[in-house]
């Protein structure tokens, strides 16, 4: 629980670079859906949304678009075990080769 505590407040700081740095090093894979797509703003074009499930939770993500991904479609996604609501898919990691296990 402190563990956890003291990743929040870092993240607080250094924004999310620990977290990534993290998730890269100790990340675990999983499938996610996505379930929406959306503009990304005038700077940048679309990203997705996805959701995956965990020992009966429900958490989200979302990432650029890099590919044509639509609603329904499975991504990969990485996650801290100890912290699922820090996740990536695995495109955020060019060198990561992703083995999802659900």
């Amino acid at each position: 629980m402190v563990l956890i505590f003291t990743l929040w407040l870092v993240s607080l700081f250094i924004s999310k670079g620990i977290f990534s740095f993290l998730i890269e090093k100790y990340g675990k894979s999983t499938k996610a859906i996505v379930i929406e797509e959306e503009s990304g703003g005038r700077y940048s074009s679309y990203t997705y949304k996805y959701q995956f499930n965990l020992g009966g939770k429900v958490y989200n993500g979302k990432q650029s678009k890099n590919e044509n991904y639509k609603p329904g479609d499975s991504v990969c996604v990485i996650y801290l075990s100890i912290f699922p609501k820090e996740n990536r898919s695995y495109n955020f990691y060019k060198t990561l080769p992703c083995q999802c296990s659900s």
